[in-house]
């Protein structure tokens, strides 16, 4: 039966709520199972089973442009729209990305699920193991979470912004159906040859330091370096040495003759990890994660990501014969984007300028024009 739809969505002729679930091995493009979809203004619900979902030509509902598709975590519902040939909604509110924006810098790592979502506003959901058995929630039509998550979310999301947020969601889900063209092979050879490419990397760049023993980084050995050598290194709170890689690569900076043992480790680290999945078409996929970082960027797996792996893994994204491919990376988008938001003269002129802090230096005297 129809139910009350809150007035900041009214301007919609229909607002469908829709989940799906399908198959989801490593790298590969999603198998659709089965969809629900509810419609708020008249109450109508469909129920579909893969083996109708294959045999539609169009969804079960409309995806106009006054029409809105509402969904939680919308990439892979949106997936199931490409796998099955759909076209996709023009507007996409993403109740997975609302609840990320209003949880901003507030919410613990692990808070960020839809039971977590439920649980902040007092709505009871599913437990853990009760997920599992999706049967009974897709013929039982009922009660809905993502329903109910709307309803207590409404008042709480800029409509305006949402919209920007869920066009962008709708280019995730493109992103994450095509996937990287990825040399899986050149990739499975390397990793099943790591323990060799290890040690041969150890034995050479370490050879002047010693600071492995059979295979491991001895934190005592590097210790004495910086202490016979008199570098001012920094230390954690508890009066050890930072050992990360961040640190190492800033020390390096400074300390040009320890550049070698930085690479060694941020290379030795890349080959830890073969949780990289490539599909059976040469594409390497992972859940881009969207405004998951507290700066509202994607935040996908390193572990499972090409972009997460130190850079030279990178040479292993291939284009298939006959394209071509082009990494594009936005400069200083952050320094941008402050300077149109403050209106501040100066700041857009470094900015216009290539180099902004350089621009910054000359502006302020630090540095001759």
């Amino acid at each position: 039966m129809p139910v009350t739809v809150p007035l900041k969505l009214a301007s919609f002729r229909e607002v469908w709520v829709v989940d799906t679930e399908y198959i989801s091995r490593p790298g590969q493009r999603p198998i659709p199972v089965c969809l629900v979809a509810s419609e708020l203004h008249s109450g109508s619900k469909h129920c579909l089973w893969q083996t109708h979902l294959v045999q539609s030509a169009t969804p079960p509902y409309q995806v106009g442009d006054d029409c809105l598709f509402v969904a939680f975590s919308a990439s892979g519902d949106l997936q199931v729209h490409h796998a099955l040939g759909w076209p996709l909604p023009v507007n996409v509110l993403d109740l997975h990305v609302e609840y990320l924006n209003w949880t901003n810098g507030r919410r613990t790592q692990g808070q960020s699920g839809l039971l977590a979502a439920l649980m902040s506003f007092g709505i009871p959901g599913m437990s853990g193991i009760a997920k599992t058995n999706t049967r009974d929630l897709i013929l039982g039509g009922g009660p809905w979470s993502a329903e109910a998550l709307l309803a207590a979310m409404v008042d709480k999301i800029d409509l305006p912004q949402s919209m920007l947020r869920g066009s962008y969601v709708r280019a995730v889900a493109q992103m994450e159906w095509n996937g990287v063209p990825f040399d899986g092979t050149t990739f499975d050879r390397i990793m099943g040859q790591r323990d060799a490419i290890r040690e041969g990397l150890i034995d050479t760049v370490d050879a002047e330091f010693g600071f492995y023993q059979n295979g491991a980084f001895k934190s005592d050995r590097f210790a004495d370096y910086v202490l016979r050598n008199g570098l001012a290194w920094p230390r954690t709170e508890t009066g050890l040495m930072k050992l990360d890689q961040d640190t190492f690569r800033e020390q390096s900076d400074i300390y040009p003759q320890i550049k070698p043992v930085s690479d060694l480790r941020r290379t030795l680290s890349g080959l830890k990890s073969n949780k990289l999945a490539v599909g059976d078409d040469g594409r390497a996929r992972t859940y881009l994660a969207p405004f998951m970082s507290i700066t509202g960027r994607n935040q996908p797996s390193t572990s499972s990501s090409i972009f997460g792996f130190p850079a030279w893994w990178r040479s292993l994204i291939r284009p298939e014969p006959g394209y071509g491919i082009a990494y594009l990376d936005w400069d200083q988008q952050e320094f941008g984007i402050a300077a149109a938001l403050s209106g501040d003269d100066a700041m857009m002129e470094a900015y216009r300028s290539g180099d902004p802090y350089m621009a910054f230096a000359i502006q302020v005297g630090a540095a001759p024009v």
